[in-house]
């Protein structure tokens, strides 16, 4: 399963494509939605597939619920000056649900220590995802662990200190 903003500049829609059409025995879930202007000719094929299922924006408190009917999520996003520049909040997301990740070599990957496949091409995807797919939940040990203070409430609180410093 992916989440997030379905972006042209963000997603590599011709990797998921073929990734989703060569292995029809998969049941992949695409949640989020095309914003004005950033939307791909090749997200309606990918849609259009019997093995596709996308439901469009779905609201954040409802979010952890699907995450947590991931069996591998995966960031499979394009390299490009956008990408390189962004630490994607969803990594934090899949592993707190304890999910296996396959992604795409994402810059912020050799900043963190992680839990995260890395593929090229849509069959290294399938590879990992295949491994994945047999290997046990990462543990809730390691999940705190790798999360740390990356959570929502961490950065808020961090935010509302600094903004009273400021005061």
């Amino acid at each position: 399963g992916f989440h997030g903003a379905l972006s042209n500049f963000k997603v590599d829609f011709d990797l998921l494509l073929e990734l989703c059409s060569k292995n029809p025995h998969w049941h992949f879930f695409i949640i989020g939605d095309e914003r004005e202007k950033q939307s791909n000719d090749q997200f309606s094929k990918i849609v259009a597939l019997n093995n596709v299922t996308a439901p469009g924006f779905v609201d954040y408190e409802e979010l952890p619920e699907y995450i947590a009917c991931f069996d591998v999520a995966i960031m499979p996003f394009l390299l490009n000056d956008y990408t390189s520049g962004m630490f994607p909040m969803k990594y934090f997301e899949y592993v707190a649900a304890r999910r296996r990740i396959v992604s795409t070599n994402l810059d912020f990957l050799a900043s963190v220590e992680h839990e995260v496949a890395i593929a090229k091409t849509a069959d290294e995807f399938a590879t990992c995802i295949e491994k994945a797919l047999h290997e046990d939940p990462i543990s809730n040990s390691h999940a705190r662990k790798l999360v740390g203070q990356n959570t929502w409430d961490d950065r808020l609180d961090t935010m509302l200190d600094k903004l009273e410093l400021g005061k």
